[in-house]
């Protein structure tokens, strides 16, 4: 994984504790992961920032079958700078079997940490230099091969 893109995910703790003895033994979910974009931690950015920009989302996976090894480095987190076009791929984070309470299903939290310095470089064109807009998408894709839906971010301003 690139020492300047973090991604992380979690299982969902809260609430789990009356599972048993819950309506939510019964839940079930698509085997096609779904992403819900929570927030970012900011929408202004410098050019000459090392600190990192910060997206959070949820994801729930129906089959569970993300993240289930550590050693996995199947491309299943995609990114588009829709900006540039970058686009990057990582693996999904490995998630522990005793984080998954059993379940079939997986339901988290993630969090993607950009270094801002590397993932908002200024284009060259003049007019871009002073002050810029970004914008990012991300899905992610199961080890079945299901595709998620597409999440985006608002846009993150830019300038020196």
């Amino acid at each position: 994984m690139s020492p300047y893109l973090k991604i992380t995910a979690a299982a969902l703790i809260t609430g789990l504790a009356f599972a048993s003895c819950s309506k939510d033994d019964n839940v079930s979910y698509p085997d096609t992961p779904e992403l819900t974009y929570r927030s970012m931690n900011t929408g202004e950015v410098s050019y000459n920032d090392t600190t990192r920009w910060i997206m959070n989302y949820d994801f729930v996976d129906g089959d569970g079958d993300m993240g289930t090894d550590y050693t996995d480095s199947k491309l299943a987190v995609t990114i588009t700078n829709l900006t540039t076009g970058a686009i990057y791929n990582y693996p999904f984070p490995y998630v522990p079997t005793e984080a998954r309470f059993g379940k079939k299903y997986l339901k988290g939290s993630g969090t993607v940490s950009f270094a801002k310095n590397v993932f908002f470089v200024p284009r060259a064109d003049s007019v871009h230099m002073l002050r810029d807009t970004f914008r990012f998408e991300m899905y992610v894709t199961d080890n079945a091969g299901n595709k998620s839906n597409v999440i985006s971010t608002p846009p993150v301003y830019v300038s020196p």
